[in-house]
């Protein structure tokens, strides 16, 4: 029988006072039972996934997932946020999506209108066939991040219980073995969490084969995402392996790049993500690890990834996103009647009440939802939809639900605690929280980590915003994670 929420957290404190240390696992491989507790909270706490009826089962590391959700979405999160927790080797994701029914042709139509209405992508010669909720996309796509792109914006729709994703990438280019091995490993060399690790890359007809060892299943998973980035792969082999408690996949020395080493790794980065179109119109400044970006996109979903993408680099401290958006005129009742559309069909937010204002391009978002989690999905669903220039999201958190201060300050420690991207500096994050609202203080060695820890934070039921004022790397900003 799966735990409810207090009991959760009531076993999780139980533990922690027999001298389970949540530090333990920077030396010692954790137990099943303390992994099966991690990934628990970190589900049960999840608003994008409804937990109540998803079992967790560890054996040597590798957890199966089953039981039921409501939506994809909350599958694919579920499966994503548990290969992020210390200790996992693998994950088999075994529940089941027991979407409420819509009619197919409604479902058809949808997706066909999310692809028509995303900023900078051309999704025309994608078909869709829906039975019984079903989907299948046929079609072909110019990269592997608009093929995964089309699937992302699929599971978004309500009423979608699973999809299959037979589309083609279609290289417009030649490359030889040589020079994709040579992108593959340039990739993965540059990547903040991959960098440095012992990763071996061949090619063989543009099928690219990965060995090595890895310290965690996200970290494979990431290295073998990043490898199909690359033109002209066909299919990536991955065989590293995953074992952390041996010592496999740990840095010897972390990479600190020169502020042109860096200002080049950022380029190839942006480069080699197909979505931004003209990259080259970036201009990109470096000054001891934080990078500015400058010049114009043609979208504000291409702002968004190119700060992203950024952030993603190795040696990156601090990203300040100063790129203007250059979109194509569009009347602003169109834009908004486009918005409006996106959050109805969106499995989060259609039962939200969010109120739509679009003034020269800018989309103002006001109203109430139910969690944080809500107001920042709302803000980027809107920011992909073509001629937004800019998002002002004043939207208010108004769900009260019976949890202390003191309570999501404990879980937020914890999530930051197993989580495998801010594990290494969690006991230099401070966690308060006041009426709802956290704030986190303290410093990390990253962008990239700032960013993950704000996240993790803003994505713990009841948490009602989230203040980051965290350090990095000896700089200190504020940012209000809410705005």
């Amino acid at each position: 029988m799966e735990l409810s929420k207090r009991n959760l957290a009531m076993l999780i404190v139980a533990i922690l006072c027999m001298g389970l240390s949540l530090t333990a696992w920077a030396a010692d491989r954790p137990s099943d039972a303390t992994i099966t507790l991690w990934v628990k909270e970190a589900l049960h706490g999840d608003p994008r996934i409804d937990a109540s009826e998803v079992n967790v089962e560890i054996d040597s590391g590798v957890v199966t997932l089953t039981g039921i959700v409501k939506n994809l979405a909350a599958k694919k999160y579920a499966g994503l946020e548990s290969k992020k927790i210390q200790g996992i080797r693998g994950v088999i994701n075994e529940i089941i999506v027991w979407a409420k029914s819509r009619p197919d042709s409604d479902i058809t139509k949808d997706i066909l209108r999310k692809f028509l209405n995303i900023a900078g992508v051309n999704f025309h010669g994608i078909s869709v066939e829906v039975v019984d909720g079903q989907v299948t996309l046929n079609g072909q796509v110019v990269s592997w991040s608009e093929q995964k792109e089309a699937e992302l914006l699929t599971t978004e729709v309500r009423g979608v219980k699973s999809v299959a994703n037979n589309l083609q990438v279609l290289h417009k280019t030649k490359r030889s073995d040589d020079e994709i091995r040579k992108d593959v490993f340039a990739t993965i060399d540059r990547d903040v969490y991959l960098s440095g690790l012992p990763i071996s890359v061949s090619v063989e007809n543009g099928v690219v084969t990965l060995k090595g060892s890895v310290a965690n299943a996200y970290q494979k998973e990431r290295a073998w995402s990043h490898s199909l980035l690359v033109d002209n792969v066909k299919r990536v082999e991955n065989l590293i392996e995953v074992g952390w408690w041996e010592n496999k996949g740990v840095r010897k020395q972390v990479p600190v790049p020169s502020n042109e080493q860096l200002k080049e790794n950022v380029r190839d980065e942006l480069v080699s993500d197909l979505r931004v179109s003209d990259p080259f119109e970036i201009v990109i400044e470096v000054v001891n690890g934080n990078v500015t970006l400058r010049g114009s996109v043609g979208s504000y979903y291409q702002k968004r990834l190119a700060e992203r993408d950024a952030g993603d680099v190795v040696g990156v401290t601090w990203v300040s996103n100063l790129l203007t958006v250059k979109a194509d005129w569009r009347e602003d009742s169109s834009i908004q009647d486009d918005v409006q559309f996106e959050m109805d069909v969106d499995y989060t937010l259609n039962s939200q009440v969010i109120i739509i204002h679009v003034k020269d391009g800018i989309v103002m978002l006001s109203g109430d939802v139910d969690t944080f989690y809500q107001k920042m999905h709302a803000a980027e669903v809107a920011s992909r939809v073509r001629g937004v220039r800019d998002i002002v999201n004043t939207i208010k958190v108004s769900w009260a639900v019976n949890h202390t201060d003191t309570e999501l300050r404990d879980r937020i420690k914890r999530r930051l605690a197993s989580n495998i991207e801010t594990r290494w500096v969690s006991e230099r994050i401070t966690v308060k929280v006041k009426n709802g609202i956290a704030t986190l203080t303290g410093d990390v060695d990253t962008w990239a980590e700032y960013k993950e820890a704000a996240r993790l934070a803003s994505l713990t039921e009841a948490v009602l915003g989230v203040t980051n004022q965290l350090s990095v790397a000896s700089v200190t900003y504020l940012r209000h994670e809410s705005t």
